[in-house]
């Protein structure tokens, strides 16, 4: 969209745009994380995201390596973030244990 500008005021509606911008793009960004993430509390379930929905799957973990392991084995998804804010676990999604912490899965392409 093309606007005139005083060049007195060019800097400022320049800076201006440019945060509209970035403002934008972030919520859109945003937008779309959230809509690739799905919380899942059973391993069928688990699996059947991955399979057919793809993205990022938040489930609880025990902590177990070799949990995440069979996990990695079975469907190829890999806990790829651990958030800095700690939220309740449920049971591990994977063996049923009490899990330590809710992270995030998701395959590599």
């Amino acid at each position: 969209e093309k606007i005139k500008v005083p060049q007195k005021e060019l800097s400022a509606q320049v800076l201006n745009i440019l945060n509209d911008m970035q403002k934008n793009l972030f919520d859109k960004a945003s937008k779309f994380l959230k809509a690739s993430i799905t919380v899942v509390k059973s391993y069928e379930e688990f699996k059947k995201t991955i399979k057919d929905k793809g993205g990022f799957v938040k489930a609880s973990w025990c902590g177990n390596a070799k949990c995440e392991s069979k996990i990695k084995e079975e469907t190829g998804a890999t806990i790829r973030v651990i958030p800095f804010e700690k939220e309740k676990a449920g049971k591990c999604v994977y063996c049923g244990k009490a899990g330590k912490q809710v992270v995030y899965f998701a395959k590599a392409y």
